[in-house]
């Protein structure tokens, strides 16, 4: 029995030697590192689709063919439609302007357009390539009946809230049949739903 006990002393005392550790033992390692968080790209927070109606300010040089220019201040209404693809907006809008011209008996002239857009969302703002057709006609039928036309430009809307949009709008409008450039800058602002 002496000899029973004698073991198991040794025993213990060796085990809580080897659970000790020694000058040998190799340090503690860190613990890993979780992995630095990555990043979402950035999306834009703005859906373009939808509705808008409007109404601009702004003003017209006519161009005729042979003649000095011809300024003026014109204001219209507008409505559209645009859809937005992701980075993408494309839409399509109608638009009318009344032109009162800087000369003798301040003539007026109607112009009535249907513009394609084809823009980039960058979240609230939006540049945009505008082209289509133009129709423009006059009080004094004599001058200007119906004319027809192209146009194209650049513009650009910016998202103040959710439900309107202000922008700047650069449009060159050409009518071959009576040699004829217009170029028309409007500031607008609209309504979107």
């Amino acid at each position: 029995m002496k000899t029973l006990m004698i073991s198991a002393a040794a025993t213990a005392l060796m085990t809580t030697a080897a659970f000790a550790g020694g000058l040998n033992d190799p340090a503690p390692q860190p613990a890993p590192m979780a992995p630095a968080p990555v990043m979402a790209p950035m999306t834009p927070s703005v859906d373009w689709t939808g509705g808008y109606v409007g109404g601009s300010f702004g003003t017209v040089t006519v161009q005729p063919d042979g003649f000095d220019d011809i300024d003026g201040n014109a204001f219209g209404l507008f409505g559209g439609y645009n859809y937005d693809l992701g980075s993408v907006v494309l839409g399509g809008e109608l638009d009318y302007s009344r032109a009162t011209l800087d000369v003798e008996g301040d003539p007026e002239a109607d112009i009535l357009r249907l513009k394609g857009r084809v823009g980039y969302d960058a979240g609230n703002f939006m540049p945009y390539f505008t082209a289509g057709y133009a129709e423009l006609s006059s009080d004094d039928a004599e001058v200007l009946d119906g004319e027809s036309g192209y146009l194209y430009g650049l513009g650009a809307d910016y998202r103040v809230t959710d439900s309107v949009t202000v922008g700047a709008e650069l449009l060159q409008h050409d009518f071959e049949d009576i040699d004829t450039e217009a170029q028309t800058l409007s500031l607008r602002a609209a309504y979107n739903f």
